[in-house]
């Protein structure tokens, strides 16, 4: 990040992370014990910070100061189906294929816990299933 974008995104952040809180720069100025001008200023790009700022900042919106470093980011769309999980697992890098296996019927298994079905003889025996399954997705 160079010295440009740092004031920017920082301004940007704390302007998110405060509406996202449903806060007015008024209560943050007050949980941050800041005034209420320097948020103003700070979410205006008019002012800089200091770490001490930003750190009083950073904790009245339960944040690390780092975390104002950079624009908050969106999170990703809940994983719903069975390949979007498959997907995920094959992401995560160091996974053995039966790491995935395993991973993935204690997944369908908690699922199916939570929704409130009952096993059955095929679910119990998760490993085959999941191999089953991983057929569509990409070995590494």
């Amino acid at each position: 990040m160079n010295d440009e974008t740092a004031p920017l995104a920082v301004q940007t952040s704390i302007k998110e992370r405060r509406k996202a809180l449903k806060w007015s720069q008024e209560k943050l100025a007050q949980e941050a014990g800041i005034s209420t001008t320097a948020v103003h200023n700070l979410e205006a790009g008019k002012n800089g910070f200091t770490d001490k700022t930003l750190a009083s900042l950073a904790g009245a919106l339960s944040c690390r100061p780092a975390d104002l470093l950079l624009p908050m980011t969106e999170a990703a769309p809940p994983i719903r189906t069975e390949p979007e999980i498959l997907s995920f697992l094959a992401r995560i890098e160091g996974l053995k294929k039966t790491d995935i296996d395993t991973a993935f019927g204690v997944i369908l298994l908690a699922l199916q816990a939570n929704r409130g079905g009952s096993q059955s003889d095929e679910d119990r025996d998760q490993p085959e299933r999941a191999n089953r399954r991983r057929e569509s997705v990409p070995s590494r």
